[in-house]
């Protein structure tokens, strides 16, 4: 009878253990679910300032193409393309600095 309620006793606890494995399991899978979602965000918003560059800098290259077509222009229209070239200039820096802090460093061999 001793060995009985021992082994149930036993029974028990074990099935307390494995509980709480389980629930500690589980909230650490919901915390890497979070942690995934959080990058996911993240990155979708990195795309979306590059992509927001990137027609920035296809914009202001239009422009200077188009002032650079026309054989009849005037000082102030090749003024306004050395604008546009130094802005392009500033936005492609802008855009090398950011790939730059998200290019991961090269690893060392």
């Amino acid at each position: 009878m001793v060995a009985v309620c021992f082994s149930k006793s036993m029974s028990a606890q074990t099935a307390n253990q494995l509980r709480t494995q389980r629930d500690s399991i589980h909230a650490l899978f919901m915390y890497t679910l979070n942690q995934y979602d959080s990058l996911v965000t993240r990155n979708n918003e990195i795309e979306k300032r590059l992509e927001k560059q990137r027609l920035e800098l296809a914009d202001l290259k239009k422009q200077v193409e188009s002032v650079l077509k026309n054989k009849d222009e005037s000082a102030k229209e090749l003024n306004k393309a050395k604008e546009l070239i130094e802005e392009l200039v500033l936005t492609i820096d802008k855009l090398e600095a950011e790939v730059k802090r998200l290019t991961p460093p090269k690893k060392k061999e």
